[in-house]
């Protein structure tokens, strides 16, 4: 099983993918800025490699790279979105994949951010939120679910 939690900052992903890592004995891992030219290496060949050892939980992942360079305008791994689309394809062939986007209430967003001293970030946190659930409610190669991290941690942790 290969579970990818994505959302924005302070949205809890963190939290749940830790614990869900921790609760099932999985790998896990958290995609940062790409180290590589290739979005098959930094999102396709770590679950290939990681694939035989066990489960495995993402925190962040492809989803992202549809985000966070057009944010921060940095160059895209994905040349468009049917790039994004192959990458998922691959991805979802690989064994059983869950593809989860966190989503959270603005104002327990700017909580969040305000006890972490990070306000500044709010415009581009919640710009994100609003592309990632775009991105969910478009992505055709596999379900992508949006839900708050309340139902998240209902369905994944019980």
């Amino acid at each position: 099983m290969i579970t990818i939690i994505e959302g924005t900052d302070a949205t809890g992903k963190t939290t749940l993918a830790t614990e869900l890592a921790k609760r099932t004995n999985a790998n896990y891992i958290h995609a940062d800025k790409p180290v590589t030219l290739s979005w098959h290496e930094e999102y396709v060949q770590p679950l290939i490699d990681l694939h035989a050892t066990g489960d495995i939980v993402c925190d962040r992942w492809h989803l992202g790279e549809l985000v966070w360079p057009r944010l921060y305008n940095r160059v895209s791994l994905f040349t468009d979105f049917q790039a994004y689309e192959h990458c998922t394809k691959i991805i979802a062939a690989l064994t059983d994949v869950r593809i989860i986007v966190v989503q959270r209430d603005t104002h327990d967003i700017e909580r969040t951010l305000r006890d972490r001293g990070e306000t500044s970030e709010l415009l581009h946190v919640l710009a994100a939120q609003t592309m990632f659930q775009e991105i969910a409610r478009n992505t055709r190669a596999h379900t992508v679910h949006l839900m708050t991290v309340q139902q998240a941690t209902k369905v994944l942790l019980g």
